[in-house]
């Protein structure tokens, strides 16, 4: 125990060396800005606008009449059935699979 300010000696209150010192002042890493900060730069806008564009084309006419309806199943009258949406999101996934390897390797 200190018990005269004359006998304080700071090496008897070191810190331990286990210990983080605090640092005030700075912004730290899990701030909700710096998170969303970080999300928004690190999207592919590129990849992001290919797969607006491929969901888009799935879904139209036009893919359902010449592409789903030769598989039996998929389409029912003119209406996706439940297999069909299956091989739409299948079609989706290996679409995007090419594009994000077409844009990593510069192509795009």
């Amino acid at each position: 125990m200190i018990s005269s300010p004359e006998k304080y000696s700071p090496q008897e209150h070191k810190m331990p060396i286990d210990s983080d010192p605090l640092v005030i002042g700075k912004r730290s890493h899990d701030d909700l800005s710096t998170m969303f900060v970080d999300i928004a730069s690190s999207i592919q806008y590129k990849l992001l606008a290919m797969m607006l564009g491929i969901f888009l084309l799935l879904n139209s006419d036009i893919f359902i009449n010449r592409v789903l309806s030769r598989l039996s199943g998929a389409v029912d009258v003119k209406t996706v059935t439940t297999y069909g949406t299956c091989m739409q999101g299948l079609f989706l996934v290996i679409a995007c699979m090419f594009a994000d390897g077409a844009i990593s390797q510069q192509l795009i």
